[in-house]
């Protein structure tokens, strides 16, 4: 018989499910509120100036960053709960929900601070005063985040699945005498799992937020890019040491293309043109002389330019390079052809006339030798 599951016992799921959701966004927005109050008492704190430097925006920069990581890592262990709790139809209905549930959370949580950096703490002064420019301390704030995400990111990659893979062999190894009593297939199995949907879910996640730190705000922080580009080349080794000698090995599987995670994406890049106009119209120094309605101007010309530039960009650039459509229209005539049986399509240039066709037999060649 065919398992169904009533609608209405869905739609409770999911109601349940956003109110959760919910409730943990103004949580964190309740965290970032204290972080601001923070701010504004260790930034007018004598104590915290060492040498004519105040450092009280450094310490909040290192705590905002080690609550988006802890926050970050918290709510995906929610999130999953959440979706598991919902019981979708299908994979593709289950990491939609995922994806939707993660990034909603994960945006605000990784980007509110930022926000409040570049378009509310300049007009603020006197109550959250920017340390030397707003403009300067994004750039600060930025370059604390990357740091902090390369080293806590690296070592939580390799240290967590040899701490799991020590509890599971310290807890199977209880009652046996011998130093080494388990084969290399039941140490392989103790390894941690690379999950087939979680696992890749969480690579996406992060290196969708990465983008946007090093694509939104690049206006600040020019060398964004550039850490981006170190970042992922440290996470690349990483990523692959952990699964040649840390994780199982992963169950292959085959995508049509990335999902969901193309149009949030793609949402990204659309607000990266936004917030950088914004910035060089609103934030930075270059229009602080000029009129609101200039400004504005700026902000208008400057995005809507962008934009149609990316706009032509997208259009006329394929996304798939021509040699590629070439090797893909090749592995599919392979496919057709062994695994499907479908038969040669007649070409009319080469057809043959069916007819009796004879074989003579000569007594001798004709070969002169």
């Amino acid at each position: 018989p065919f398992r169904y599951f009533p609608r209405k016992h869905y739609l409770f799921r999911q109601t349940i499910s956003i109110s959760i959701v919910l409730a943990l966004i103004s949580l964190v927005l309740a965290v970032i509120v204290g972080i601001f109050v923070l701010r504004v008492i260790l930034t007018h704190s004598q104590a915290l100036v060492v040498g004519g430097i105040a450092l009280g925006g450094t310490i909040v920069g290192l705590i905002n960053a080690v609550q988006i990581q802890l926050l970050n890592a918290l709510y995906t262990t929610v999130a999953v709960k959440l979706t598991d709790y919902e019981n979708h139809r299908t994979d593709t209905e289950y990491e939609d929900s995922l994806i939707g549930k993660t990034f909603a959370f994960t945006f605000i949580n990784s980007f509110s601070m930022l926000f409040y950096t570049a378009f509310v703490k300049p007009y603020i002064n006197t109550i959250d005063p920017c340390v030397n420019s707003c403009m300067s301390e994004l750039s600060n704030s930025l370059g604390t985040i990357f740091l902090t995400r390369l080293a806590t990111g690296s070592l939580l990659k390799v240290l967590m699945p040899q701490i799991n893979k020590y509890m599971r062999k310290r807890n199977e190894s209880k009652g046996f005498t011998s130093d080494n009593p388990f084969t290399e297939v039941e140490l392989a199995f103790m390894q941690e799992e690379y999950h087939v949907t979680l696992g890749t879910f969480q690579d996406f996640a992060d290196l969708t937020i990465q983008f946007g730190y090093a694509t939104m705000f690049v206006a600040a922080y020019p060398l964004s890019t550039a850490v981006a580009l170190v970042n992922n080349y440290v996470g690349m080794r990483v990523d692959a040491w952990r699964l040649c000698h840390l994780m199982r090995r992963p169950e292959p599987r085959s995508n049509e293309d990335i999902g969901t995670w193309y149009s949030i994406l793609e949402i990204i890049s659309t607000a990266a043109v936004i917030t950088n106009s914004a910035l060089v119209a609103f934030t930075a120094t270059n229009a602080i002389n000029q009129t609101w309605a200039t400004r504005v101007w700026i902000f208008i010309v400057m995005g809507s330019g962008i934009l149609l530039i990316k706009k032509f960009i997208a259009d006329y650039v394929p996304d798939v390079p021509r040699e590629v459509e070439i090797q893909l229209e090749r592995q599919k005539l392979y496919v057709d052809k062994i695994m499907h049986n479908i038969p040669d399509d007649e070409d009319e240039d080469f057809k043959t006339k069916q007819g009796e066709t004879t074989y003579p037999i000569k007594r001798t060649d004709d070969d002169p030798l």
